[in-house]
């Protein structure tokens, strides 16, 4: 990861503000939304909350970010829990394998406040073999708010 990125935890933030700024980022602007430094805290705090949401900051600015979610697909009722969201790096960032370390950054976390849970997630089918390698595996086919989807699992 080059120097000048610095990988944080930002919780307390709405999930509904962060899938909205993961949204635009990947639509390839991230909103002029100033993330308040009360909310960034350093990587070991230890914080067990959903949602849980690390950001990737450069210059003070949020140029990336991953989360564990309590339910993100909002429709199975809780069955399927928590869930790995809101992955997205801006477009100029893209290419340094920062989504790659969110990801595993992520499970880390996850992993370390349950060590034989399950954690699911939905990409597009295109996206599938860049979650494979973390140890998911597709479980099902849905359509989510308009497109194609492939729920996907890891045990």
């Amino acid at each position: 990861m080059p120097e000048d990125i610095d990988l944080r935890i930002c919780w307390a933030i709405p999930g509904s503000h962060i899938a909205a700024q993961a949204s635009a980022l990947i639509a390839g602007e991230w909103p002029d939304v100033p993330i308040v430094a009360s909310l960034l805290k350093s990587s070991d705090t230890g914080v067990r909350a959903l949602p849980h949401v690390r950001v990737l900051l450069r210059d003070g600015a949020v140029i990336g970010s991953v989360a564990i979610l309590e339910d993100d697909m909002g429709s199975d009722g809780g069955v399927r829990n928590p869930w790995l969201g809101c992955l997205v790096v801006a477009t100029p960032f893209r290419g340094l394998g920062l989504a790659p370390l969110l990801v595993v950054d992520a499970l880390a976390i996850f992993d370390s406040w349950a060590s034989d849970g399950e954690i699911w997630l939905f990409c597009a089918p295109a996206l599938v073999s860049f979650y494979v390698r973390f140890g998911f595996k597709s479980v099902d086919l849905t359509h989510f708010e308009g497109s194609r989807q492939v729920v996907m699992e890891r045990i």
